[in-house]
């Protein structure tokens, strides 16, 4: 008798500790689901922006790395043809 009326007591009491965890997961799954057509309308204009804005990010690093990469580029030739000249003096 005392068992059972403790069985139901802890069922109770986890029943009332669970609801508020319940009920945010409710709501928000509820707001999620109202959501997703804004956010997909929203992402369809979005969309085109963001592609505009990566290719000219693209286009802006790409000339302005140009001079370094140009400028390295030649250091090495000099310091090839620099280290191909030593080296026949030397031999």
């Amino acid at each position: 008798m005392w068992r059972d009326i403790s069985l139901v007591w802890l069922v109770f009491w986890t029943l009332i500790a669970i609801l508020p965890i319940a009920a945010v997961l409710f709501f928000a799954i509820w707001g999620m689901h109202r959501l997703r057509p804004a956010a997909r309308n929203a992402l369809r204009v979005v969309q085109p922006r963001a592609q505009q804005v990566s290719e000219a990010t693209s286009r802006l690093s790409v000339r302005l790395a140009a001079p370094a990469i140009q400028l390295h580029a030649r250091a090495a030739q000099a310091d090839r043809l620099r280290n191909v000249i030593l080296r026949r003096k030397e031999g």
